[in-house]
């Protein structure tokens, strides 16, 4: 997996590492950083994805261990055996309040009621989306339009390699975040 920084070309490459076929799965991870020429910078980690990674320095590893996995929270098989940092991720914090778009997922209703423990009414509302959804789809094919991402473009960035680029200019996403500005945005969650 590669990890670039498009506004310096400064690039991450993480390698999981692969066992044998008989031995289980492997959780060793190591990651190289590259300048934007593609040459080697000193610092990288090693761990495992499941439990912790080091820093290291031209290889070797340091004595800095930069990141362990935190303990389960204490209703862990409430919240689906998920890291307090997992549960975190759904969360929209007071920076984001009205500053989000309604196409977040964080605002899907049927993902609300899975976190409030209310599996039937998620079950009902994933439905409800799910149907909208394919509504439009149909919409969208009868009219003869074509679906487009509205905040990533899709890029080739080496021979049959693509990947996703965040669009650019006074229309992006961030722009418009800091604004909340999001007229035009399909309401996609709405009944």
């Amino acid at each position: 997996m590669t990890i670039t920084n498009e506004a310096t070309g400064e690039y991450a490459k993480c390698t999981f590492k692969a066992k044998g076929m008989f031995s289980g799965r492997s959780e060793d991870v190591v990651v190289q950083t590259f300048d934007h020429y593609g040459d080697e910078l000193p610092l990288g980690l090693v761990g495992k994805w499941t439990t912790s990674l080091t820093m290291t320095e031209n290889g070797h590893p340091k004595d800095d261990e930069i990141w362990t996995v935190d303990d389960l929270p204490t209703d862990a098989p409430k919240r689906y055996g998920f890291t307090t940092f997992a549960t975190q991720l759904n969360e929209i914090t007071s920076m984001e309040t009205h500053k989000i778009p309604p196409t977040d997922s964080r605002l899907r209703p049927d993902q609300r009621k899975l976190e409030e423990g209310d599996v039937d009414a998620a079950e009902v509302l994933k439905g409800r989306l799910e149907e909208a959804q394919r509504k439009r789809r149909k919409e969208q094919e009868t009219n003869g339009e074509v679906w487009e991402p509205r905040w990533f473009r899709k890029v080739e960035v080496g021979e049959g390699e693509e990947c996703w680029q965040l669009k650019e200019g006074a229309e992006n996403y961030w722009e418009k975040r800091s604004r909340g500005a999001w007229a035009g945005l399909e309401r996609v969650f709405d009944d």
